[in-house]
């Protein structure tokens, strides 16, 4: 028996209402399957389990009596849970609390997209910065106007082209699970970068990291007719290209919603 055990973005909030979500598939070439699929929640990580499985009752249990055997399409797992308070370590895969003898063969499934959401409206403002961002217009006039972004300027790329890399999945998990629970926004993928090189190549460059988000969000399920892409080259820096944090800060992504 083996389980995915990762640390969570941040804690869970006592009380909160949370809607856990993920898609599992069965893998092909495998007449085993299983019936149930749960998530536990631990304060800090496992270091190890038995070999045998795990035989408690799970946090968020997902039980088919007729077994998980789509092997065509993915299949969507979701649940709401109000939170303890001290979950910090989320272990998902096959309980064995309601099979007292084991499991017996060799069932594969793919995992992909699984996500913790709050369940309510202030979701939608800590999702998002909300505030006046200073915008440079000319060399010297700076325009704050209010708008609703995601800004991303800790997105790796490999230098000189628009190839993530990097923990781009963590960085990206809260536009994307935002822009999933509302699906009806609309959004602008804008890329940026320093002033240092050709300002043409700058250009290209910025258009092409923007257009590497938008593909990554289509990609998550987000809905394509609703995401566009502009690049911005070396204009509208948000700090000075003098130094390198200056510098580091202008080469970013934002996400603005509409």
């Amino acid at each position: 028996i083996e389980y995915i055990e990762t640390e969570l973005l941040k804690p869970l909030v006592k009380g909160q209402e949370y809607k856990i979500s993920f898609f599992i598939s069965k893998a092909d070439k495998r007449h085993s399957y299983i019936k149930e699929m749960g998530i536990l929640f631990l304060p800090k990580k496992k270091t190890w389990f038995l070999e045998h499985g795990i035989d408690k009752k799970p946090d968020v249990d997902f039980v088919n009596e007729s077994g998980y055997k789509n092997e065509d399409d993915w299949v969507e797992l979701s649940e709401t849970y109000i939170a303890r308070g001290d979950e910090a370590v989320l272990v998902l895969g096959h309980f064995l609390y309601n099979e007292p003898n084991g499991f017996n063969g060799k069932a594969h499934y793919y995992i992909d997209d699984v996500s913790i959401t709050p369940v309510n409206d202030d979701y939608e403002k800590e999702g998002i910065a909300t505030k006046s961002i200073p915008i440079t217009t000319t060399e010297n006039e700076i325009a704050p106007v209010s708008i609703d972004t995601f800004r991303l300027q800790d997105l790796n790329f490999k230098f000189g082209t628009a190839i993530l890399e990097g923990n781009y999945d963590v960085l990206l998990s809260e536009p994307v699970n935002f822009l999933l629970r509302y699906p009806k926004k609309a959004i602008t993928v804008e890329g940026y970068t320093d002033n240092i090189g050709n300002e043409e190549k700058n250009q290209k460059l910025s258009e092409e990291r923007a257009k590497a988000i938008a593909d990554y969000l289509i990609q998550k399920r987000v809905d394509k007719t609703h995401i566009a892409c502009k690049g911005y080259g070396s204009l509208r820096p948000i700090a000075g290209n003098d130094t390198e944090e200056g510098r580091h800060k202008n080469r970013r992504v934002e996400i603005i919603v509409h």
